[in-house]
Formats: structure tokens, sequence, C-alpha cells
């Protein structure tokens, strides 16, 4: 059987890790770790999916009408969740609707690394 680790090692792209438990990411290259940093997924009464997803699209300025809020750096893995900069307070607390926010800098970084089809683990 595999495991979402032995998933993510046979890929040699570029692919991301969150850990909603402790409101971590992994950028992996391979088995290298690249980058590792905070994000905040979502707030008590609201989802984040777990999954192994793939970069849907990249949208550089996308907009939640649903929340009337700006998602800039958008990673779409799954339906309109997406990995995108937000509030990402110090502390390993949820604050979206959803979606998985990291900070301006990672968000940057991630969306200038992954490629649509990059490989996207939420557990």
């Amino acid at each position: 059987m595999l495991s979402l680790s032995m998933i993510a090692s046979a890929n040699a792209s570029p692919h991301l890790e969150i850990t909603l438990s402790n409101q971590r990411f992994t950028l992996y290259d391979g088995k290298e770790i690249i980058r590792e940093g905070r994000v905040s997924a979502a707030r008590p009464g609201y989802k984040t999916p777990r999954g192994i997803f793939s970069v849907q699209a990249k949208v550089p300025n996308a907009y939640s009408h649903k929340y009337h809020a700006p998602m800039p750096d958008s990673l779409f893995i799954y339906h309109s969740v997406a990995v995108h900069i937000g509030v990402v307070p110090k502390a390993a607390i949820g604050t979206s609707h959803g979606c998985i926010h990291v900070t301006s800098e990672n968000g940057r970084y991630l969306f200038s690394v992954m490629r649509v089809g990059d490989q996207v683990i939420v557990k």
C-alpha cells in the first residue's frame, strides 16, 4: 500500500504538503525540503478538504465574490479551494472559509515555483 509520503517522493516536480493539525506547509523538490512555513486553513464551522490534489489553475489576482475577499497568488486545488496569500496568525488556528492561507512572502514564492499539475497533499 502506498503512503502519502511515498506518492509524493515518486513525484520529481515540486510538491506541497500541508498538515492541518499543526497549520504548517512543507514544499519539496523530489525528497528535498526547499521551504517550510505556517498556514491558516478553515476556521471552526468550515472545512479544508484533505486528500491528494494537483494545482488545477494559477490565478494571480483571484477574488472571492462569495466572501468579498481578494485571493492573491491563488493555486486552485479543489473547486474553489486555493492556497493563497491571506491572514496567517502566529497561533496555529484557522482563519479561512476553507482555503489555505500563506504569508505574502511564502505565497509569492509558491506561486512562482508551483505549476499546474504539481501535487498538493493536504493531511
